[in-house]
């Protein structure tokens, strides 16, 4: 299994669910291949966030989650750095 990367975007600017147009508009802006995914009320980032031990109910954006190839979170609200992506590849 390889690795997938996703980015989960909560909210456009004015603190709605982004449209496919602004998703769109937000990879081509930032040089992004991967895919980008709207998560209304951020339930999916929550979701990840809540699964780890440390997490202390705030976060904080933009918002990294490492999550290993059993999608058991690794490192959860922390920037992600490519040490930590490579000692966490199958």
């Amino acid at each position: 299994m390889g690795l997938t990367v996703i980015t989960l975007i909560g909210e456009n600017y004015s603190g709605q669910t982004p449209s496919q147009s602004e998703l769109m508009q937000f990879a081509n802006q930032n040089g992004i291949a991967h895919p980008v995914v709207a998560d209304p009320g951020f339930s999916e980032t929550g979701n990840y966030l809540y699964a780890s031990s440390s997490f202390n109910g705030s976060f904080y954006l933009p918002n990294m989650q490492l999550l290993s190839s059993g999608m058991v979170v690794v490192k959860s609200n922390d920037y992600v750095n490519e040490s930590d992506v490579l000692n966490n590849l199958p």
